[in-house]
């Protein structure tokens, strides 16, 4: 099957303010990273180029471990004096810990958000939004997983191929140059329980091992829809079940239609 994704464009990172990017995220908390060398600091730990970030604007990138896997998708927002590293609560504080093991001597300065109850309304309106939007995230338990453009992050310009090294950086570049990328961001909807993130989905007409992985999912009137990595091969497929007790059909998937590019 031919990538749906082939002839996409990226967004750029800053297409829009913070303002009007439309994600409240009210749910998530952030890392604020400030000092005289926090951008040239945060420029060696995430995928997109934060010098694009202007102030009061916003955009997404990925935090990697060193072989390239997503530890988180951070919202990255800007303002005149710090930028904020927007994310789900239960990784402030293990991303935190990870960013500071290499501040080393540089003038950075990390502060945490003060602890707070989740809203679980927040929480279900967030994750619909961002599944709506096909927009990736990355929860405890799915750390380490997914290669930022499995999730689609190059196509809403989580990454910049540009800017220098990074995190993780040789990996997505290899991914990216030598064009051998195999798995998708989709759409995929179901009846039942509401599955976890890191949910295996199979195909059920295959040999039995798992085309991919639920990213997130929420409740619908019809059961529930998901956002979910698969391999491009198993896109076509009308025989996708949840791997679990039941084996849950799901939806032929769909792939997700960003919008054209916006000039910043």
């Amino acid at each position: 099957m031919t990538d749906p994704y082939s002839l996409s464009e990226p967004h750029p990172l800053t297409t829009r303010s913070a303002a009007e990017a439309g994600f409240a995220l009210d749910s998530w908390a952030s890392v604020r990273v400030s000092g005289a060398d926090a951008e040239i600091f945060l420029q060696g730990q995430l995928s997109a180029d934060v010098a694009a970030v202007k102030p009061e604007c916003a955009g997404w990138a990925s935090y990697n471990s060193p072989k390239g896997r997503m530890l988180a998708v951070i919202r990255v927002v800007r303002s005149a004096d710090a930028i904020d590293l927007r994310m789900p609560r239960s990784l402030v504080e293990p991303v935190a810990r990870r960013l500071r093991m290499f501040v080393l001597r540089s003038k950075v300065s990390l502060v945490l958000p003060d602890p707070a109850e989740t809203d679980e309304h927040a929480d279900a309106r967030d994750r619909a939004e961002l599944i709506e939007a096909g927009v990736p995230v990355v929860y405890p338990e799915t750390q380490d997983r997914w290669v930022a453009q499995m999730a689609n992050l190059d196509l809403i310009g989580g990454i910049s191929f540009t800017k220098g090294c990074y995190t993780g950086q040789e990996v997505v570049a290899r991914l990216h140059y030598l064009g051998n990328l195999k798995k998708r961001l989709f759409r995929v909807s179901g009846k039942g329980a509401v599955p976890a993130p890191g949910t295996a989905i199979r195909d059920s007409a295959g040999d039995g091992q798992a085309v991919g992985d639920i990213v997130d999912a929420v409740a619908d009137a019809a059961g529930f829809t998901a956002s979910a990595v698969l391999q491009v091969a198993a896109a076509e497929s009308s025989s996708l079940v949840l791997d679990r007790s039941g084996d849950a059909a799901l939806s032929r998937p769909q792939a997700y239609r960003y919008p054209d590019p916006v000039t910043p």
